[in-house]
């Protein structure tokens, strides 16, 4: 898949949107996790869809470094669970029904024509 670095945000009617969504919690622990959101949708449309597919659960990760260490799978290949780390390495696992309590932020990453 090619994404368009943003230098400006413009994207077409119909698009495909990386969001990094960026969880922390009140002892140091965090982690952040890329969400892949697309259809009719722009701006705050876009980040409103990445927090509800995180607190539902109900989306399928794409594959990348942060996601692999910071997502853990269903049965069916849906979150069930976000590991977040301290300075020290040490886990703190944060169930899906949970999450909405650890997110900090959530950002358009890039966009680009959706297939």
């Amino acid at each position: 898949m090619t994404i368009a670095k943003m230098k400006a945000y413009n994207p077409p009617m119909w698009n495909r949107h990386l969001t990094e969504v960026t969880l922390m919690d009140g002892e140091g622990y965090s982690a952040k996790v890329t969400i892949e959101c697309g259809g009719n949708i722009t701006a705050l449309s876009v980040l409103q869809s990445a927090a509800d597919s995180i607190c539902d659960g109900d989306y399928e990760p794409i594959q990348t470094e942060n996601n692999t260490k910071h997502i853990k799978l269903d049965d069916e290949g849906y979150p069930k669970a976000y590991i977040l780390y301290n300075d020290n390495n040490d886990e703190s696992y944060v169930d899906v029904e949970d999450i909405e309590n650890y997110i900090i932020g959530i950002n358009i990453v890039s966009y680009d024509i959706a297939d």
